[in-house]
């Protein structure tokens, strides 16, 4: 089944193939972190992890909110924004966020 809906045409080899590269990622994929099985249950002792961490700003804004307001009934969830000016006045830009590709380049660049 395919994004909740049964495909009306017969499936094609490519379509079999790509089912079995899917079953194979999520049978070689750690349900407990995330990492490849054959590295994070390895016993090699030369095989070390790393731990880094890194911000959710968007469950960083509602983790906020919700501290601020323990007694609202709502349920949160965050919207991003870019923050411009407009004749010095703080403006929420809703429209003009950075793209996938202006965020994988400043990962780049570090």
């Amino acid at each position: 089944m395919v994004f909740h809906e049964q495909p009306s045409l017969p499936w094609t080899r490519g379509d079999f193939k790509l089912l079995e590269a899917y079953e194979i990622k999520q049978k070689e994929t750690c349900g407990h972190c995330g990492n490849p099985v054959w590295l994070c249950h390895s016993d090699n002792a030369n095989l070390l992890w790393e731990v880094k961490t890194q911000v959710c700003y968007a469950d960083k804004a509602v983790k906020e909110w919700s501290e601020k307001n323990p007694k609202s009934k709502d349920s949160p969830y965050a919207v991003p924004y870019v923050l411009t000016y407009d004749e010095g006045r703080p403006v929420q830009d809703y429209e003009n966020l950075p793209s996938r590709k202006d965020f994988f380049e400043e990962q780049a660049h570090g």
